[in-house]
């Protein structure tokens, strides 16, 4: 019988802090998915899920092995863009 294999959950950022981070963060910045979900007002699985399906409603992200990040810059971009087309 084989052990299950137990991962180290990261706790969940309070959305104060994950907004303070993102406000301080410089453009190149890679901030984790729980930040961005943070930022947007959604759970990270609507941003887990988005992500699978192509949703052009969240940002481009970037995969580092199997790590998933979002660049501060293309959130802030992003979020203008929505902005622009009326979207928020």
């Amino acid at each position: 019988m084989t052990k299950p294999i137990l991962r180290a959950k990261r706790p969940a950022v309070p959305t104060e802090k994950a907004l303070a981070l993102f406000a301080s963060a410089p453009d190149a910045a890679l901030l984790h998915e729980e930040i961005t979900a943070a930022v947007f007002g959604v759970p990270v699985a609507t941003l887990q899920k988005a992500r699978s399906l192509g949703d052009e409603d969240f940002p481009p992200f970037v995969k580092i092995g199997a790590r998933v990040r979002y660049r501060a810059g293309t959130i802030r971009a992003h979020l203008a863009a929505l902005e622009e087309r009326g979207v928020t």
